[in-house]
């Protein structure tokens, strides 16, 4: 599946540095570095690991058709002669179902075409079609993960929304609630946390490649690049807040922060305001990863918590 987030107006960008060790990712490049500022039109993920980059053409064709179109006279600004800048990563879901099944151009057009202001469709979804976490034991006793959305907002009004695909080796974990939502289970259908397999010395089979969890970060705040680099970076905390063990050498978890600048800071903006909004973009990550799991449904016979 592949998962399309589009802005209506180019938007300054920033992503994090990949964690873990097995990272898949499409034109990020310029965006790893907070020195200037980069702007996008549209962020993609897609499963079907490297094969899932394909995906980019058709939401670069859809974006240059319908919201940014080449311009008959040149500008001034060099960038108007891109008419799609488009930045994304790819998630490992093969072994879910037919591993020939991979997005290509036409779906990522799809995706792209079906993009809307209603409210995020969560669950097994989009990129979120393969996703699974908690594979200690591989995928006989994992469970599905999935697509997970929520905006957060300050008592200023300013907004810090998050859309997070969870894919990941490690367990869900609620600390909220003190309690494991989703992973990797026994026989008996009991959960299996990465600390009793180190104390206890269970027998573990993790494949390396099937595990990735990917993320977009929105604010509403005019906030600069440098800030955007840091909101990018708080959303790896989110994961590790809510995923255990995160990120492993396995994973590729890459996240993304974009600004539509519509809410201006002041000048002097107060003490801990600019802190305040990287720690909402880690909450909504935390979140967003717990809403994926409560939302996914079973497929291809792993088992998830909405059936």
């Amino acid at each position: 599946g592949c998962t399309v987030v589009l802005f209506e107006q180019r938007c300054n960008a920033s992503v994090a540095l990949c964690h873990g060790g097995l990272p898949g990712t499409y034109n990020i490049g310029a965006a790893l570095t907070p020195w200037q500022e980069v702007r996008c039109d549209a962020i993609f993920f897609a499963g079907g690991s490297l094969y899932g980059l394909d995906a980019a053409s058709g939401v670069r064709q859809f974006v240059e058709e319908h919201l940014r179109p080449v311009p008959a006279k040149r500008s001034g600004d060099f960038l108007d002669l891109l008419g799609g800048i488009v930045a994304g990563a790819v998630l490992f879901d093969l072994l879910v179902g037919s591993s020939t099944a991979r997005p290509d151009s036409a779906m990522g057009y799809a995706a792209a075409a079906a993009a809307s202001r209603a409210p995020v469709v969560q669950g097994s979804v989009g990129a979120g079609c393969g996703a699974t976490v908690g594979k200690f034991f591989g995928l006989e006793r994992a469970m599905k993960g999935g697509v997970g959305s929520v905006c957060l907002q300050t008592h200023s009004g300013v907004r810090v929304g998050a859309l997070v695909v969870v894919n990941a080796l490690g367990n869900v974990f609620d600390c909220d609630r003190g309690l494991t939502l989703a992973g990797a289970r026994k026989p008996t259908g009991e959960f299996v946390e990465f600390s009793q397999l180190l104390e206890k010395g269970f027998p573990a089979h993790a494949q390396s490649g099937p595990h990735t969890t990917l993320g977009v970060i929105v604010t509403d705040a005019a906030v600069d690049q440098h800030v955007l680099a840091k909101m990018a970076q708080a959303g790896h905390s989110g994961v590790a807040r809510a995923v255990r063990p995160a990120p492993t050498s396995f994973d590729g978890d890459t996240f993304f922060a974009v600004t539509t600048a519509r809410k201006a800071l002041p000048a002097q903006p107060p003490l801990f305001s600019l802190d305040a909004i990287c720690h909402l973009a880690s909450e909504a990550v935390r979140l967003a990863c717990l809403r994926g799991v409560r939302e996914a449904r079973s497929l291809g016979g792993i088992p998830g918590i909405a059936e």
